[in-house]
């Protein structure tokens, strides 16, 4: 009895649905295999030869190698050529060395192989008994995708452990290194001053604890000629990331940020949402109020002491809170509710939109200001001309124009002569303070003189002072500066309510008028909000009735 086919030499039979000239190879190599010896040579001889001994060719043309990239993802350059090579026909099958150089991820790779690629081409492995024209190929590679997966994760926690407790330890910073630093020339994961931009760093903290606001270091270092690491001018969000960034004092943060998946139906962000119409929709990136790490670190110089970073943080948080009391930037938007408003969740509300060459007398729209990050789904967008007559109606009729006088507004008045009263206290407390430390100073030398207080105690009690009168008059600059803040939110209260002397005035008011005869009446801000897909607007405004 003859038995067919054992014994037999050459190639085994070829399936029907495989041309031997349609045979694509995928190779991949990043960083995390250089122990494995999956090195692209190896991977290259390897399925050469496995396609050799299958009877098909080898062709240059159809061998996909990224370099570098990553397996955790399906984004990588010469993996997208492949799948346009799938998707057109060209390939009949596609041989790689290790199932981790396809994907390190499961969900990618069996939605890959086994639903884009179902029909169109077969997958095999040189190392591993992957052949998924057969049902035990495909159950042996779903298998190896699980491993494949599970070793990616553990390579991951590895890696992001070391790291982590590297930070936590204070011998390595993260990241690309902030203007005034540059990596350090031999020890990896640290940062030494830069010679050039390090001293620009310091004239900034310097310049704000003198009194100088971020907008005039802005003018001054663009005036000088001065740019940024990209080349360009500088701008007062830049200046104050700068002024704000706790590196420069030799403290790191780490885990500010942290990026979401936002696929699942409970985090998914708005349809109409940046987020939800961006390419990668899955995704975003979440600020944290608190960092994972905060620690003083060895691995950076400190650029600035502590005590004068500390000193800029209350000069910046005073600017910013007058700003706010005053109106800020809204003082000159020329839309009602900027500056007002805030969205259901609590975010202010943004303008965007309107004045376009298509429809010059659209208004455009009012937006959460975190919409456009996709963490917000509250409000969506609101027609500019709707919410502001639905806040404006509200306003008149709870105090009606007629009734507008004067006596409405008497406790915010009295409010702010009452706080240019206080600041004008403290300022007077402050010189007083101020004239003692010099006076201290004198008697400290006419001790020294007399031989009461030892020479080699004196500089010491002198730099003492000279921090306390440092202080003590960054104090009286930033009470200065309240005082200007108080007398201007005066003169805007007698501006605004000069404006009511007749009752018929409100449609012939200014936009800023509008707004601070709202402000004055206003305990907090207006919560505008609109439920998406219907044209109702409610308004929710904390007025300030007078008693």
């Amino acid at each position: 009895m003859t038995i067919r086919g054992h014994g037999r030499k050459g190639p085994p039979a070829l399936p029907n649905d495989i041309r031997p000239d349609h045979v694509a190879a995928y190779i991949r190599w990043s960083t995390d295999d250089q122990s494995s010896g999956t090195t692209l040579d190896v991977q290259r001889d390897g399925c050469n030869h496995y396609v050799q001994s299958q009877g098909w060719r080898f062709r240059d043309d159809l061998c996909f190698v990224d370099d570098g990239h990553s397996g955790a993802t399906l984004d990588r350059p010469a993996m997208q050529r492949l799948r346009d090579a799938v998707r057109g026909g060209n390939v009949d099958c596609v041989v790689i060395y290790k199932i981790d150089r396809l994907s390190r991820n499961i969900v990618d790779a069996t939605q890959l192989v086994l639903r884009e690629w179902k029909g169109r081409c077969h997958l095999k492995s040189v190392l591993e008994p992957i052949d998924t024209t057969t049902d035990l190929g495909r159950m042996i590679f779903g298998i190896l995708a699980m491993f494949a997966d599970f070793e990616r994760s553990t390579i991951r926690e590895r890696t992001h452990g070391g790291k982590t407790r590297k930070i936590k330890n204070g011998e390595q910073m993260h990241g690309c290194p902030a203007y005034g630093y540059a990596p350090h020339p031999n020890a990896k994961g640290q940062w030494v001053e830069h010679p050039e931009e390090a001293p620009v760093v310091q004239r900034m903290f310097r310049l704000v604890a003198e009194g100088t606001s971020a907008t005039r270091i802005v003018r001054l270092l663009n005036e000088e000629g001065a740019r940024t690491r990209r080349g360009k001018e500088w701008s007062s969000p830049s200046v104050l990331h700068i002024l704000r960034n706790k590196t420069y004092a030799g403290v790191l943060e780490y885990g500010r940020t942290s990026v979401m998946r936002v696929d699942g139906a409970d985090g998914a962000p708005a349809p109409d949402s940046f987020a939800g119409k961006s390419r990668n929709p899955r995704k975003v990136r979440v600020w944290h109020d608190n960092p994972k790490v905060r620690v003083e670190t060895r691995a950076v110089p400190a650029l600035v002491d502590k005590e004068t970073f500390d000193r800029v943080q209350l000069v910046l948080e005073g600017n910013r809170t007058r700003r706010y009391e005053v109106g800020g930037r809204a003082m000159g938007s020329p839309h009602l509710l900027v500056g007002i408003s805030q969205c259901g969740c609590g975010a202010p509300l943004i303008h965007t939109g309107g004045g376009g060459t298509r429809n010059p007398t659209f208004a455009g729209y009012y937006l959460c200001s975190r919409h456009r990050a996709g963490t917000c789904r509250e409000s969506g967008y609101l027609p500019t001309k709707l919410a502001e007559s639905v806040v404006e109606q509200t306003f008149l009729a709870l105090f009606g124009v007629a009734e507008m006088r004067s006596e409405l507004f008497a406790p915010r008045m009295d409010a702010a002569d009452e706080d240019r009263a206080a600041v004008e206290a403290a300022l007077e407390t402050g010189r007083r303070e101020l004239r003692r430390l010099d006076d201290e100073d004198q008697r400290l030398l006419r001790a020294a003189r007399a031989g009461e207080v030892p020479f080699a105690m004196l500089a010491d009690l002198r730099d003492s002072l000279a921090r306390d009168r440092a202080e003590a008059g960054a104090r009286l600059r930033s009470l200065e500066e309240q005082r200007e803040a108080a007398a201007l939110r005066v003169r805007s209260f007698r501006v605004a309510l000069d404006a009511l002397s007749a009752a018929d005035r409100w449609a012939q008011l200014d936009v800023w008028q509008k707004r601070q005869l709202l402000r004055m009446c206003l305990d907090g801000r207006i919560t505008v909000a609109k439920t998406p897909g219907q044209d109702k607007i409610t308004v929710d405004a904390p007025w300030m009735v007078a008693g």
